[in-house]
C-alpha cells in the first residue's frame, strides 16, 4: 500500500533536496496532506525561515497529495509541477507545516482521467503556516504523463 511513511521514503531517496530541508510528512487522510520543516536546517539571515525553503515545502505538498492519489490506484505516472504562483505572506519563525488538499470528486476525476488517457492536469493551492500564522500560499498546477511519454 503506498501511504504517507512510503511517500516520505520515495522523496527522501529520489529528491536529495527533502534531505537538506529535513522533510517530515506528519499527516495524510486520503484528501489532506500535511508536510512540516523544522526551522534550523530552513533558517535565512533574518533568522527566520528562507522564502526558498517555504516555496520547495509547499512544491512538495501539492506534489505529494498528487502522487499519493495515484499510488493508491497502483498507476504509475511521472508528475511534475507546470505552473505555479507563490505569495509570501508573512515571516515563519517556527517549524512551518504545509497543508493541500482536493476534493473527492476532483481526486476522482484527475484519476480517472489519467487512468483512461495516460495524462491529466491538477490545480491544488498549498497554505504553509508557522505558530498559527499563514506564512506562505501556492497555487500550482501539476501534470501526470504516462512513464516515458
Amino acid at each position: 500500500m503506498f501511504d504517507l511513511s512510503t511517500l516520505v521514503a520515495e522523496m527522501r531517496e529520489t529528491i536529495p533536496l527533502t534531505r537538506a530541508l529535513a522533510l517530515e510528512g506528519l499527516r495524510y487522510d486520503g484528501n489532506e496532506l500535511i508536510l512540516t520543516l523544522p526551522l534550523a536546517p530552513n533558517v535565512n539571515d533574518k533568522g527566520c525561515a528562507f522564502g526558498g525553503s517555504m516555496a520547495a515545502l509547499a512544491t512538495l505538498t501539492g506534489w505529494g497529495l498528487i502522487r499519493l492519489g495515484l499510488g493508491e490506484r497502483r498507476l504509475p505516472a511521472d508528475l511534475y509541477i507546470q505552473d505555479q504562483q507563490t505569495q509570501f505572506l508573512a515571516p515563519a519563525w517556527q517549524q512551518i507545516y504545509a497543508r493541500c488538499s482536493w476534493t473527492q470528486a476532483d481526486k476522482d476525476t484527475f484519476l480517472n482521467n489519467y487512468a483512461q488517457r495516460g495524462k491529466a492536469r491538477a490545480s491544488v493551492e498549498i497554505s504553509c503556516s508557522s505558530d498559527d500564522v499563514e506564512v506562505c500560499r501556492m497555487q500550482a498546477r501539476y501534470v501526470a504523463l504516462r512513464p516515458g511519454s
